[in-house]
C-alpha cells in the first residue's frame, strides 16, 4: 500500500535542497487581494506562535483501539492494538511499508500473541529492540526487524505503566502501577535485577534524556504530582526529586527540557521543574488546567513543547512560561510521539487510527 505524506515530502525536499521552503498559492481571500501562500514549517514555528497546527495523513491501524505508541530514531512507528498485535509503520519513507504482522517471518515484525494488550511501548536508541509492557505485569523484548522474541519477564501483577531503555540501550527499564512504585532494571541480555524502591507512591511514566544518562520517573507522592531523577549508569542513585503541591493527582508524562529541567503534565496541569534534593523545591513554573486531562508531553527543543489531552487536543507552546501558542483538535488520544526531523507529530487512541500532524504557515 502506497500512501504519500504531504507534510513529510514538502519538509524533506526543503531540507535536502537547503533552499527556502516551497510555497503553494491558494485561492484569494473573499475580499480579493493577492493569493495567500502556505508553507510547511517545523513544529517549533507553531509552538512559537508563527503558524497553524494542521492534520495530515492518517490510517486505520486495523487492530482496534491503540493502547501505546512509540516512534524509533529512524521514523518507524510501533502501535499496540487492543487485539494484542504490534504493528509497524515507516513514516519517513515515501511509501509506508506496512504488514499485518501475522507471521514471524514478515519483514518488520510479527504478531505478539503473548503480549495481550500492551500498556507501554519503547524502542531502544538504535531502533532494533522494542520493549512492550502488558496489562498483566510482564515486560517483553522483541526484535524490531523480525518480531522475534528476546525474552519475557514478570515484574508484578499490575499493568506495566511505562518502559524505556537507558545507558546506550544496554539497560531496560519498567514500572507497574502498583502502590509504592518500584523501578525494575535489567540488562537486555540478562534477567532483571532486584527492583529498586522509590519515593513515589505510584509511577506512571519513565523517560530518559537524550544522552541516556538520566532516568526520569513521573508519578505522585501523597497525592501530589511528583518527579524523581536517577542516574542511568547507577539507577540506585537518586539525583533529585520534586513534587508540586499546587496540583492534584499524579504526573502521567515527563520529558527532559534541557539545562537540568523537566517538563511534566498530569490531570490538573503542567509544570516546569528542576528537581533538587528537597521534594518541595525546584518548581520553576506551574500552569493549572482543572478541566483538562493531559496524557502526554514532548519537548520539541529546549524552548518549545507539544502535548496531548485525553479529549483530543494537541497544544504547542513555549517551555519557559508554559504558554500555549497553537493547538489542533483531533480524536481522543492515548499516545503522542515526535517523528524524527521535527516536522510531524504522530498520535493515536481509542479509534485505532494513526494520525500525523504538522505545522503550516
Amino acid at each position: 500500500m502506497a500512501v504519500r505524506l504531504f507534510l513529510f515530502l514538502v519538509a524533506s525536499a526543503a531540507l535536502a535542497s537547503g533552499c527556502q521552503h516551497p510555497q503553494e498559492p491558494v485561492a484569494p481571500p473573499p475580499n480579493g487581494g493577492p493569493p495567500v501562500a502556505t508553507e510547511a514549517l517545523p513544529l517549533t514555528a507553531c509552538a512559537a506562535g508563527e503558524g497553524s497546527v494542521v492534520p495530515g495523513w492518517s490510517v486505520d491501524n486495523g487492530h482496534g483501539a491503540v493502547s501505546a505508541l512509540a516512534v524509533s530514531s529512524s521514523g518507524t512507528a510501533a502501535l499496540a492494538g487492543a487485539d494484542g498485535t504490534i504493528k509497524l509503520w515507516h513514516i519517513e519513507s515515501e511509501e509506508l511499508d506496512w504488514t499485518s504482522l501475522a507471521s514471524p517471518d514478515v519483514a518488520y515484525g510479527s504478531e505478539f500473541d503473548e503480549v495481550g494488550t500492551a500498556a507501554s511501548l519503547a524502542f531502544d536508541a538504535t531502533g532494533e529492540l522494542i520493549a512492550a509492557g502488558d496489562e498483566d505485569g510482564s515486560v517483553h523484548l522483541f526484535s524490531a526487524a523480525d518480531g522475534g522474541s528476546i525474552g519475557s519477564w514478570s515484574i508484578g501483577d499490575a499493568p506495566v505503566a511505562s518502559s524505556a531503555f537507558a545507558y546506550d540501550g544496554q539497560l531496560a527499564l519498567a514500572a507497574t502501577t502498583e502502590h509504592w512504585g518500584e523501578l525494575h532494571v535489567w540488562s537486555t541480555s540478562g534477567a532483571p535485577q532486584e527492583p529498586l524502591e522509590t519515593d513515589l507512591w505510584f509511577i506512571y511514566d519513565i523517560a530518559v534524556d537524550d544522552s541516556r544518562e538520566e532516568i526520569l520517573l513521573a508519578g505522585d507522592f501523597y497525592g501530589a504530582p511528583s518527579i524523581e531523577v536517577r542516574s542511568a549508569a547507577f539507577p540506585g542513585a537518586v539525583l533529585g526529586a520534586t513534587r508540586v503541591s499546587e496540583l492534584n493527582g499524579g504526573f502521567v508524562s515527563a520529558v527532559p527540557a534541557g539545562q537540568g529541567r523537566v517538563l511534566a503534565v498530569g490531570g490538573g496541569g503542567m509544570a516546569l521543574l528542576q528537581p533538587e534534593a528537597d521534594f518541595d523545591e525546584g518548581i520553576l513554573a506551574v500552569r493549572e488546567t482543572p478541566d483538562v486531562t493531559f496524557v502526554s508531553v514532548l519537548a520539541l527543543d529546549e524552548e518549545h513543547f507539544a502535548a496531548a489531552t485525553e479529549q483530543g487536543d494537541i497544544p504547542l507552546g513555549t517551555i519557559d512560561d508554559l504558554t500555549v501558542r497553537a493547538s489542533v483538535e483531533s480524536a481522543a488520544i492515548s499516545s503522542l510521539a515526535l517523528v524524527p526531523g521535527g516536522w510531524q507529530l504522530a498520535s493515536s487512541g481509542e479509534d485505532g487510527t494513526l494520525r500525523l500532524h504538522g505545522c503550516e504557515g
